[in-house]
């Protein structure tokens, strides 16, 4: 009990001494303060070349067209009119007590990345900066963020209309990383945090050092709130700027995405099924059709990405071709054979073969060591009509 005590003492006497000895944010980030009337910002701000930091990428921030069609959004931007933005906020609700306290924005000017960060020493300078964000963010088409959609972007609209703010951050595009990401990786990672991309995909690790856990930001602001004392706060300067550079690391992926180079795929570990999928479910079939093409000019081709050709190619009347590609799988698939069956019976109008499909696929699924009730119904229903087709 002593040691506790002893240890409870030493973290009472750390607290006020912190409390005795307040250190404002300059202290340990360079910056300076934007003051009107009797409210101010802090302002950290620098520009960055290429290849100056490690997590930053090295290329323009450009769209392609895929991720246009992906994120409905119908206005072409330019590299200089693409913001970067993440926020660190008191809470991870939209209520009227939640607010960001640090918001930072990554932009490119004249071939240079430009970093600025802004922080609000308490909760009445909120005011002057929805002034800064409103006159800063208006100079942009498109902002980019994770998990922006649903938690960034509602909330500063929140903000700006508490403080009667005219100006509206909807009149931006969006493109939310975070989602995207999901789609990329998610069969990969445990969980899609920025973190986890950075160490397995983009293999960079932070200085954990000068980082913090997102989970312990609240906490962080509030314990200054109290103190005064800002020497934790860098290390949430740190985080959100890391933040920002994985953006633009994810981005850059996604520029330089070859749907039909393999390598490059499984350099950044994308699941190439699930990214077939994804562009069939965004109306991509032209971008689609040639990287499920070359999957299945590979031995291990899934099977859900052979059915998925083969429905594409069904649309486009390719019937024959998308035999030819599903008998890649007819030795092992019950789905191929099915899906063969029903091409020889309505389209090829070749009702022994399409007899002899439904066959082989009853008997695999009676192979199976997990019996498929709807699968077998549905060959013992195909077999049955097919042979009533052919005495007829």
């Amino acid at each position: 009990m002593s040691d506790l005590k002893l240890f409870l003492d030493d973290l009472a006497e750390e607290s006020q001494k912190k409390v005795r000895d307040p250190k404002p944010i300059n202290d340990f980030i360079v910056g300076s303060f934007i003051e009107v009337d009797s409210h101010r910002v802090f302002l950290h701000e620098r520009e960055i070349a290429f290849n100056k930091e490690g997590n930053l990428t090295t290329s323009k921030p450009e769209i392609p067209t895929w991720l246009y069609i992906y994120s409905k959004i119908f206005n072409l931007a330019s590299p200089e009119e693409i913001i970067f933005l993440d926020t660190e906020t008191t809470g991870l609700d939209r209520g009227a007590n939640t607010y960001a306290f640090l918001t930072g924005v990554l932009f490119m000017r004249e071939e240079k990345w430009h970093l600025k960060q802004y922080f609000i020493e308490s909760p009445e300078n909120e005011v002057l900066l929805m002034q800064v964000l409103s006159e800063l963010l208006s100079e942009f088409k498109i902002l980019v963020s994770y998990n922006g959609k649903c938690y960034d972007i509602p909330l500063l609209d929140n903000r700006f209309k508490y403080h009667k703010n005219q100006y509206s951050i909807r009149n931006l595009d969006f493109l939310d990383l975070l989602h995207l990401s999901r789609r990329f990786w998610k069969p990969l990672l445990q969980g899609c945090k920025l973190q986890n991309i950075e160490a397995v995909i983009l293999n960079y690790i932070r200085d954990y050092s000068n980082d913090i856990p997102g989970e312990f930001i609240p906490k962080t602001y509030f314990d200054y709130l109290a103190t005064t004392n800002a020497e934790e706060i860098s290390h949430v300067f740190y985080h959100n700027e890391q933040d920002l550079f994985s953006l633009t690391r994810i981005l850059t992926i996604c520029q330089n995405l070859d749907f039909t180079n393999l390598d490059y795929l499984n350099k950044y570990k994308i699941d190439n099924s699930n990214l077939a999928k994804f562009l069939v479910d965004i109306g991509l079939n032209d971008i689609a059709l040639p990287l499920l093409k070359t999957l299945a000019a590979n031995q291990s081709v899934s099977e859900d990405s052979l059915l998925l050709l083969a429905k594409i190619l069904k649309k486009d009347n390719e019937h024959q071709l998308a035999i030819d590609y599903l008998k890649i799988k007819e030795t092992n698939s019950p789905h191929a054979c099915l899906e063969i069956s029903k091409l020889f019976e309505h389209k090829i109008k070749d009702l022994p073969q399409a007899l002899n499909y439904a066959k082989k696929a009853y008997l695999m699924l009676h192979e199976e060591s997990e019996f498929k009730l709807e699968l077998i119904a549905e060959a013992e229903k195909r077999i049955t009509r097919i042979k009533g087709k052919i005495e007829r």
